[in-house]
Parts: C-alpha cells; sequence; structure tokens
C-alpha cells in the first residue's frame, strides 16, 4: 500500500487505533504537539485534545534516559502514503545564553561529537531493528529525530517500536549504578562547559 493515495477518513480511522493500542500499552497521547505546548509552558494534557484534524498523533514524553541533556522528547506519528515513526529529542536550554555564533557552534559541535553519539549508541539496536535513521536540524534550538516509513497496511510497526523502546528503557533502569557511572565517566565537566 506504499505509495497509494489514502482517504483522510481512513487514515483518521488507522491513527484512532493506533491511539488506543499505543494507550493501552501505558504511554500518553495527545493529538496536540508537545514541543509547542512546552515552548509555551504548557504541562502536556493541561489543554483538552483536538481530535487530530491535523493527522499527526503524538505520544507525550516516552521513557528516554537522559544521555545528553535534551529538554523533551516526543513521538510522532502521521500518515501520508505511508505511516511515518518520529522520535524527537529537543534541545533549547542548553542554547538559552547563547548569543554568539561561536558559542553557538561551539554548542552544536559538542551535541554533534557527543550527546548525538550518545543517544544514537543507546537507540542503535531499535534503529537497525526498524532500519530507522537520524536526521539533526541546528536552528533556534536543536532536534535530533530517528525516523522511519512502514507500509500503510502494517500500523503496528509504530506499537513495536513504542514497546521496544519502553524495553529499552526498563534494561537501562534495570544497569541502574553501573549505566549511571558510564554516563558520568562520559560526561565529565559537561555541566561546568555548558
Amino acid at each position: 500500500m506504499i505509495g497509494e493515495p489514502i482517504p483522510e477518513g481512513e487514515k483518521k480511522k488507522l491513527l484512532v487505533e493506533i491511539k488506543e493500542k499505543i494507550e493501552k500499552e501505558g504511554f500518553k497521547t495527545s493529538w496536540r504537539n508537545p514541543f509547542f505546548d512546552w515552548v509555551q509552558g504548557i504541562p502536556p494534557g493541561l489543554i483538552p485534545q483536538k481530535d487530530g484534524t491535523n493527522n499527526i498523533l503524538y505520544v507525550i514524553d516516552p521513557p528516554v534516559p537522559r544521555v545528553a541533556p535534551f529538554d523533551l522528547a516526543a513521538v510522532s506519528i502521521s500518515i501520508t502514503h505511508t505511516l511515518y515513526f518520529t522520535l524527537t529529542l529537543y534541545y533549547c536550554k542548553v542554547l538559552d545564553d547563547a548569543v554568539e555564533a561561536d558559542r553557538i557552534n561551539e554548542i552544536n559541535d559538542w551535541h554533534a561529537s557527543q550527546w548525538a553519539v550518545k543517544t544514537a549508541i543507546y537507540f542503535n539496536d531499535i534503529a537497525c531493528k526498524y532500519s530507522l535513521q537520524w536526521d539533526t536540524e541546528y536552528d533556534a534550538h536543536i532536534e535530533d529525530s530517528l525516523w522511519g516509513n512502514f507500509p500503510v497496511d502494517s500500523p503496528d510497526q509504530s506499537i513495536s517500536i513504542m514497546r521496544d523502546i519502553k524495553e529499552a528503557y526498563s534494561e537501562w533502569e534495570k544497569a541502574g549504578r553501573y549505566s549511571i557511572h558510564l554516563l558520568k565517566r562520559t560526561t565529565t565537566g559537561v555541566a561546568e562547559k555548558f
């Protein structure tokens, strides 16, 4: 079904099915973009949800360990000619005090050489299993996006990815002190520097 036009009503029906299944897995969803709410200082879920007229479903605060100083993590699932899955990590506060180009470039370089590497390592198994790709945008903030396209007739792919994200986080938590020790060892000086 890749490439075939999908009627709007069918897109909505598929997203509602995905929403219900993801919520049964214990995730919180929204039709509102959690990043825009976060930027405006609105806690996720505070404003009543619309019915998804934009055909994008969001998963609020998926379980992602703080291996890098991102401010918000969110998942978006949309349908056009394919099912499009994206996990995005937003870095805003690290750039709050950066005014000069040299400072912004230094933070962006640190992101590319340290933070993006750590998140890529953490998500490597999931990225390989589902053939997901990384994309990074540097603008007023930094966005790391792990994304992939899937046939519309296999909407359970997005649910499987969410399960694997939850399982990876659970394993990370079980590792406990060891993981925290490795993170501290590899990020020594980050707090002072940034």
